[in-house]
This record gives structure tokens, C-alpha cells and sequence, in this order.
């Protein structure tokens, strides 16, 4: 689905801004509102243990396998949709992809067109594994 949005010149003047992805992300106003709140800012590597980036089996066929495999188009802003995940034999998760297999606390990390996107895993999501960066 495309997201629409148009402004005027003098808009884009007054924010001193000429990205598109500026006008057209729908969590503007969300984001805005809660940062103002935050008034202590916590650094990432202060508040985890490790920042690691996943990497696709070599000569695998991500459309077979028994476990879900989380690529950039399933991290959504705040939300994993599964729905998108490609797949993963066990045996790669257990083995090559050990070190990037997702855990309850862990916080995916994907970068799309210049925007950071993020999910907090807040359940055991069970054996998976992904391809975007993986904080811990």
C-alpha cells in the first residue's frame, strides 16, 4: 500500500527539510510526542550486550526449511510480521545461525531507504532466526 502526502513549498522551507521520507512516515506525530517526553537518554551500547547481523545459509532456498528466518521485510515499525518470514532448516538455526537465533528481550534492527525500523521481542518467539542486525 502507498503512502501519499503532499505539502507546500513553504512547508518545506519552514522545516528546513527536503527528504520525502520526512512528510510521508505516518509516526511523525508519535514520534515526536514521546521523545519530547524522554528527557534521559540511554546509549545503545550501555543498554545491550551485543549487536550482531545475520547473514542467508549459503546456497540455501529460503522458501523451504521448517523455521521461520526474519528478513528486513518483516521488521514493521514496533511489530514482526511473520506473515514475510522466508525459512530456515532448524539444523542452520542450531548451527551457522546459533549466534543470531531471536530470544524474549531481544530488539530487531533494520535500516529501510535511510530509516531505522525496530521490534522488541517481548514473548519466547520459539526457534528463529534472522538476517538484520539482532541487539541483545
Amino acid at each position: 500500500m502507498a503512502t501519499w502526502n503532499s505539502i507546500n513549498a513553504a512547508t518545506i522551507a519552514t522545516e528546513r527539510r527536503w527528504d520525502a521520507e520526512f512528510f510521508v512516515n505516518p509516526y511523525n506525530d508519535y514520534l515526536t510526542q514521546t521523545f519530547s517526553r524522554w528527557t534521559d537518554w540511554v546509549s545503545l551500547s550501555s543498554s545491550s550486550q551485543k549487536l550482531t547481523s545475520g547473514h542467508t545459509p549459503l546456497r540455501h532456498d529460503v522458501s523451504e526449511g521448517d523455521t521461520p528466518f526474519i528478513t528486513v521485510e518483516c521488521v514493521d515499525p514496533l511489530a514482526l510480521n511473520l506473515e514475510k518470514s522466508k525459512r530456515v532448516w532448524a539444523r542452520h538455526a542450531n548451527g551457522e545461525l546459533s549466534r543470531v537465533c531471536v530470544k524474549r528481550g531481544d530488539v530487531l534492527i533494520t535500516i529501510k531507504r535511510r530509516i531505522a525500523l525496530a521490534c522488541p521481542i517481548l514473548d519466547e518467539p520459539g526457534l528463529m532466526a534472522v538476517n538484520p542486525e539482532l541487539l541483545t
